[in-house]
């Protein structure tokens, strides 16, 4: 009866390992351009990887900071890995509230957007999106210093590199929540395109990674 039982628990570890190797060659992958001069966004959306089990979130960082040269790191790691129906594509990038940056960009978006990359910029910042997670304002801001300098109202601690993942994940639906709404408050004064501030688009990534977290 022990020989029995042991037998039957060590089907059930095998049974149980190859679900989660199962699982993790299931995963989809998320490919993201994310800019050269700091590793904010990236270590913010490394950290999807331990809380959900569909997509494999990679990193296609390159040395640029130049919205061409995070294209062409995107398009040549899409090309070095094994990239499926499903997988998905996402260059992340800011926009510092600079008028030929964001005319270049609209351009390139322009250029781009039939090769399944998926655009998320932010103006000024990335940091708009931390922000959002304490206040709703839609006051516009001339630089990223002036966000960072709000944002450290709430963080006092934060500068640019760290991780703030875990404490800003209690508040994470009311930075999508806030996000939306103030894309909404644009729209409601018919204010469009690349050309708005304050915005963020990183919440469409935040909440697609976060509706796999709650299944």
């Amino acid at each position: 009866m022990e020989h029995y039982r042991t037998s039957f628990m060590n089907e059930i570890i095998v049974g149980q390992k190859r679900r989660k190797l199962n699982s993790r060659l299931d995963k989809k992958l998320i490919l993201l351009g994310v800019e050269g001069k700091n590793s904010t966004e990236a270590s913010y959306f490394l950290n999807f990887n331990r809380l959900q089990n569909t997509y494999r979130i990679k990193i296609a960082k390159g040395r640029d900071t130049h919205l061409l040269s995070i294209i062409d790191e995107l398009n040549l790691c899409r090309k070095d890995t094994d990239f499926k129906k499903g997988d998905l594509m996402y260059c992340i990038f800011d926009l510092d509230n600079d008028p030929y940056k964001i005319k270049v960009a609209d351009e390139l978006i322009k250029k781009y957007r039939k090769q399944d990359i998926i655009f998320l910029y932010s103006n000024p910042c990335f940091e708009l999106f931390f922000l959002w997670h304490f206040i709703y304002s839609t006051k516009p801001y001339s630089n990223s210093r002036k966000v960072i300098t709000d944002l450290k109202k709430h963080m006092p601690y934060y500068e640019k590199n760290i991780n703030c993942f875990h404490s800003l994940f209690s508040k994470i639906e009311i930075g999508i929540r806030n996000s939306e709404n103030i894309m909404f408050y644009h729209s409601r004064h018919k204010q469009f395109g690349i050309y708005l501030n304050p915005v963020t688009k990183v919440h469409v990534l935040v909440k697609l990674l976060f509706s796999f977290i709650q299944r």
